[in-house]
C-alpha cells in the first residue's frame, strides 16, 4: 500500500470537511501541524549522530552551521578525548545565566556546559574556554523541511498512524480555523487526540525504549 502524499492527505481532509477549494491554505496549515509535532516531541527517526565538529583552543564557541542537517534541538553532546567521552550539558538558565556569570571567560579547559545561539549557529561554552581541539560527539534532532504537495511527509513514512492522524487533524483545523465551526470538545476533536496519542505511543518501537527511558538517555 502506497503512502499518502500531502495532496492526498489534504484532499481527504477537505472532502470530509465539505470544503474542497482551499488547497493552498491547507498546505500551509499542514506544514504548521507537522512543524509543531516534530519540534514538540522527540522523534528517533529525525535524530542524527555527528562527529564533524570540534572545539577550538582559546575560542569561546563552536559553529555548527556545517552540520549535514539543520539543527533544531541537541539531544546529547559529549567531547571525545582519546577513548574517553565527557558530557557537555546545556547551561541551566540559558542566556540570562550565561551573562550573569561575569567569570565565564576566566576558566580554561574542557567545557562541561553550553548555550545554544541560533542566530549565528553556535554553541557557546558556558564554564570554560577550550585549551585544545577535541572532537564533539553530538546527537541532535534536525529541523524537517516543509513538504510540497507531491511529497510524502516524513511523519507518514516513519509511523503507522501518522496518515490517519494528519487527515483527522486537518479536518479539525479546516472546520475550526478556516470555516469557524465550533470543534472544541466535539467527537471529531476527541478522535484527533486519540489518533495523536496512538501515534505518539509508537515513537520508540524501533529503539526498544519507553518515552521515559528515551528522555533520560544520554549517548545512544
Amino acid at each position: 500500500m502506497s503512502l499518502l502524499t500531502a495532496t492526498q492527505i489534504i484532499d481527504q481532509a477537505m472532502q470530509m470537511a465539505g470544503n474542497t477549494s482551499i488547497q493552498a491554505w491547507s498546505l500551509i496549515q499542514l506544514n504548521r501541524i507537522l512543524r509543531e509535532m516534530y519540534r514538540r516531541n522527540d522523534w528517533p527517526f529525525i535524530m542524527v549522530a555527528d562527529e564533524t565538529l570540534s572545539t577550538t583552543a582559546s575560542q569561546a564557541y563552536t559553529a555548527y552551521s556545517g552540520l549535514s542537517n539543520t539543527l533544531w534541538k541537541p539531544k546529547v553532546m559529549q567531547i571525545r578525548s582519546g577513548t574517553s567521552l565527557y558530557e557537555v550539558r546545556p547551561l541551566r538558565g540559558g542566556w540570562p545565566a550565561y551573562y550573569a556569570d561575569t567569570s565565564r571567560l576566566a576558566g580554561t579547559g574542557r567545557p562541561s556546559k553550553y548555550v545554544l545561539e541560533r542566530a549565528n549557529s553556535r554553541f557557546y561554552w558556558a564554564d570554560s574556554i577550550p585549551t585544545a581541539a577535541e572532537t564533539i560527539s553530538l546527537l541532535y534532532q534536525y529541523d524537517v523541511a516543509d513538504v510540497a504537495l507531491g511529497d510524502v511527509p516524513t511523519l507518514v513514512t516513519h509511523t503507522k498512524n501518522g496518515e490517519e492522524w494528519l487527515i483527522t487533524k486537518m479536518e479539525v483545523d479546516i472546520r475550526g480555523i478556516y470555516m469557524h465551526e465550533t470543534v472544541e470538545g466535539s467527537a471529531l476533536a476527541t478522535l484527533a487526540r486519540e489518533k495523536e496519542n496512538a501515534m505518539l505511543a509508537e515513537r520508540f518501537d524501533d529503539v526498544d525504549l519507553t518515552p521515559e527511558e528515551w528522555g533520560n538517555a544520554r549517548y545512544v
